[in-house]
């Protein structure tokens, strides 16, 4: 029964994965078109305008992200009238939440527009807030439904009426662009429609809204430090470099978002269950179903992604952004990164399960404090964009292993074999550093060739399998990965 539940899983994840990678790889072609088709200044226009949905996304105070933990719970318990409360408070009161800060940012930002390219950009931003508010919510129900399939499907949706409305942008250029915008955000509503998914009694309760928000915020505020430790790089670079050299960088900033892709979905997909799984089951049970094992698998099949990403960002960059040549170093060295990063996303369940959030606060501020140092002190002393990469990367490692240990204080030192799990972990990112390491200084100045890359990756990958695959035969934790088998028993 075990086993099924998990091949289940892992079939969830697979499918929901691929419709976020198909996003991810249409975004990151409708990326590199967008620019070709609009004036600097227009571009420039966009690139700060795309902002503001990015805040708009944190007006909820945290309602949302609670009811998304919350009402797998409740299904769970049968709490119909609850569900119905929770649905109908985060709808009508994130509504109002959003209007306000439509009507703020219309305010500060009108009086400042001079073109009417600036006035169409606000009103253009505003309604995708508001329709952006309306997909969200249906979102935050699938998924608490555990409804990935339908989650999946919207994916593939978006991606394909960014893409086919990219024409618009072509013919029409800043204002085609405002269009697409509202179009792709349009047909995903359309799909969605909120009204099939509330479920009956659904209404306003202001009380259900205050505590979702006091038991969300802290889940939301773990998010924002988290976000903050992940743009810092950014943020730094385009204030002692410029903007030119953050352009190299976010080149390796858009592979790394879709590097941790795979994570995300992992993540999405196992925290509801584990929230239904809180009152039926032991927290050493919960422990080890929806902490050790995703952390185990997951850490045995990044080197793969990370190794796949590591070799071939050079030759993408090369052949399609050749203008971005300069940031594949960083590139490469931001890959290492997102094997620590990728174990960090599946560590948040838990902390959030358990209500630790709070709490945890603490250790992620310290890497945060110690990112922002790192990032500065490499930029300021010359290292370039490859300096705050490696900065990054350290942070990243830091904030693993403070959220790792943290954990283990918080579930009690019996409640695992730390030392076991710790070995398990260190050692395929041992591995992956070796190999990469290593490559780059046999490589030397040919590292970045398409003939060296290759035969890297044709060394790397054979090397990496057998590892795991010799570690599988050794470690029963890692029974997991056995697909063979699966398929076998199938």
């Amino acid at each position: 029964m075990g086993s099924k539940r998990q091949e289940s899983l892992g079939k969830e994840i697979a499918h929901y994965f691929s419709s976020m990678l198909l996003k991810q790889i249409i975004g990151l072609l409708v990326a590199v078109l967008r620019p070709k088709f609009l004036t600097p200044e227009q571009f420039g226009l966009f690139s700060l305008l795309k902002i503001i949905p990015n805040y708009a996304s944190y007006v909820h105070l945290g309602s949302s992200t609670s009811a998304r933990y919350s009402i797998p719970q409740m299904i769970a318990e049968g709490r119909k009238r609850e569900i119905a409360a929770v649905e109908g408070s985060i709808f009508f009161g994130n509504l109002g939440a959003n209007i306000l800060f439509i009507l703020f940012f219309i305010g500060i930002s009108w009086p400042e527009a001079v073109s009417p390219e600036e006035r169409t950009g606000i009103l253009a931003i505003g309604m995708v807030i508001l329709i952006t508010w309306h997909n969200d919510f249906c979102v935050t129900l699938l998924k608490a439904r555990q409804r990935f399939d339908l989650v999946g499907r919207t994916n593939y949706l978006a991606a394909t009426a960014t893409f086919a409305t990219l024409p618009l942008v072509y013919f029409f250029e800043i204002y085609g662009l405002f269009v697409s915008m509202i179009t792709s955000v349009l047909f995903v509503a359309a799909f969605l429609r909120a009204p099939t998914l509330v479920s009956p009694g659904f209404k306003f309760n202001w009380n259900t809204y205050v505590d979702l928000i006091r038991k969300g915020f802290p889940i939301m505020a773990l998010g924002v430090v988290l976000m903050f430790i992940r743009t810092t790089d950014r943020l730094i670079i385009s204030g002692f470099m410029g903007n030119e050299q953050l352009g190299y960088y976010g080149v390796g900033a858009m592979i790394f978002n879709l590097l941790m892709q795979l994570p995300t979905v992992s993540r999405e997909v196992i925290e509801p269950r584990l929230m239904q799984s809180l009152s039926s089951k032991t927290a050493s049970e919960n422990l080890q179903e929806f902490l050790i094992r995703p952390l185990i698998n997951t850490a045995y099949l990044m080197p793969f992604l990370v190794g796949g990403a590591f070799f071939g960002s050079p030759i993408v960059i090369s052949w399609l952004l050749p203008k971005y040549a300069a940031g594949i170093p960083a590139t490469q060295i931001l890959m290492t990164g997102s094997f620590f990063l990728g174990l960090c996303y599946i560590t948040r369940g838990i902390i959030v399960a358990q209500n630790w959030q709070l709490a945890a606060l603490r250790p992620a501020g310290i890497v945060l404090v110690v990112n922002v140092l790192l990032c500065a002190t490499a930029a300021y002393a010359g290292f370039g964009i490859e300096g705050v990469a490696i900065s990054s990367t350290i942070s990243l490692a830091l904030l693993f292993s403070l959220l790792l240990r943290f954990i283990q204080q918080q579930a009690g030192y019996k409640a695992a074999n730390w030392t076991r799990l710790i070995f398990l972990l260190a050692l395929p990112a041992t591995l992956m550093y070796l190999l990469l390491v290593s490559y780059r200084m046999l490589a030397g100045s040919q590292w970045s060739s398409l003939s060296a890359n290759a035969l890297g990756l044709v060394v790397y990958m054979p090397i990496v399998a057998l590892v795991t695959l010799l570690a599988i035969s050794r470690f029963p934790e890692l029974e997991g990965l056995r697909f063979w088998k699966k398929h076998s028993e199938s």
